[in-house]
């Protein structure tokens, strides 16, 4: 390690602060989820992947960027896409370029559930 790579210890101020926000998050993010399951809605990482859609050229993202566009694993994403696709809220085509790549694409459906979820978001 150099002098670049070793982090400073925050001051009191800093940690009373990093504290506050790392509270507020878990609070804000708890208070939406149990919003999102009172409408009988998708979860914050279904709004993730579909806002990361919708705001995508065409709607659509390769499936090997969707976990890293929408801040979440990889295995994560997976389980996500299978569950968006089996409820109609995406679909996974075939990229034209590269058979081996596939594109995870907002439906109507989709759409249609990340205004629903948006509401409550």
């Amino acid at each position: 390690m150099n002098e670049e790579t070793v982090p400073t210890p925050l001051s009191s101020a800093g940690r009373k602060a990093w504290r506050a926000l790392y509270e507020a998050h878990a609070l804000v993010t708890r208070r939406i989820e149990r919003d999102l399951t009172a409408i009988g809605g998708g979860s914050l990482s279904d709004y993730g992947v579909l806002f990361t859609l919708s705001n995508a050229p065409g709607g659509r993202v390769r499936l090997s960027e969707l976990a890293d566009a929408a801040m979440m694993s990889r295995s994560g994403a997976t389980r996500l896409v299978n569950r968006l696709e089996e409820g109609g809220f995406l679909e996974r085509i075939a990229c034209d370029t590269d058979k081996r790549g596939m594109f995870a694409v907002l439906t109507e459906a989709g759409r249609g559930e990340m205004r629903r979820i948006w509401a409550v978001y």
